[in-house]
């Protein structure tokens, strides 16, 4: 079974046709425009993507991050007249991701790390209880082994609070890829660290992977509070 994921990360819009069945993308497409004939473009493109591989698209998600942007793409996306689409909330669709994700297999309690150019983010993914904590952030001087090994302490304090250990350490952003990062964070927090690939396509794959399960089960997708995950 295909089913198309669509989201919005970092001002652009993502797409991912997604094989259920598999649990791996078919094919994928990033726009630079996020509006809503930007979201139909791509629902077209990635359904003649389908046609051309010949797969049956059985339904559609759409990750959304707050309750404006799910009633504005619903209203929108009636007019375009696209056809039936699952609003996923973001927090659900990355969630259900990182549940499948095969680098995370067994984690049930993952921090996120997220390195932005104005600091770091970081909140806590609880997969066995389906929760993700809002983010707390620190801002950064420079990227230095110092300054990133003294956000330290905010992630123990995120731990703390939640009364939990990190199974694993999942980063994200831009300066994610800093070669010291990984060993502060491991050393500080006693954990794995895993750089994540391509994260502005996390939510449109984890909306697909939502909406395969609702068809799936022939139920809606629960709504919640849409959270933004890798804001920082």
């Amino acid at each position: 079974m295909a089913i198309i994921g669509l989201s919005i990360e970092s001002n652009a819009m993502h797409a991912v046709l997604f094989d259920s069945e598999a649990g791996t993308a078919l094919a994928s497409e990033d726009s630079s425009s996020n509006g809503s004939e930007s979201l139909s473009a791509m629902m077209r493109s990635m359904r003649a993507t389908a046609a051309d591989l010949r797969v049956q698209v059985e339904a559609t998600g759409f990750a959304y991050r707050t309750e404006h942007e799910r009633a504005f793409f619903s209203s929108e996306l009636d007019k375009h007249g696209v056809g039936q689409i699952e609003m996923v909330p973001a927090q659900t669709a990355f969630l259900g991701w990182l549940a499948e994700a095969p680098e995370f297999q067994s984690a049930e309690c993952v921090l996120l790390y997220h390195v932005g150019s104005a600091g770091v983010a970081m909140s806590l993914a609880d997969t066995a209880n389906k929760t993700l904590s809002t983010p707390k952030k620190a801002s950064l001087e420079s990227k230095s082994p110092e300054h990133l090994g003294g956000t330290v302490p905010l992630a123990w304090e995120i731990l703390d609070e939640a009364g939990k250990k990190p199974d694993a350490v999942a980063l994200f952003g831009d300066g994610s890829a800093d070669r010291n990062l990984p060993d502060i964070l491991s050393l500080g927090l006693s954990a794995r660290v895993i750089r994540v690939e391509v994260p502005d396509r996390l939510a449109a794959e984890g909306a697909a992977r939502v909406a395969a399960l609702a068809v799936a089960h022939d139920a809606p997708v629960a709504a919640s509070v849409a959270t933004e995950v890798h804001a920082a």
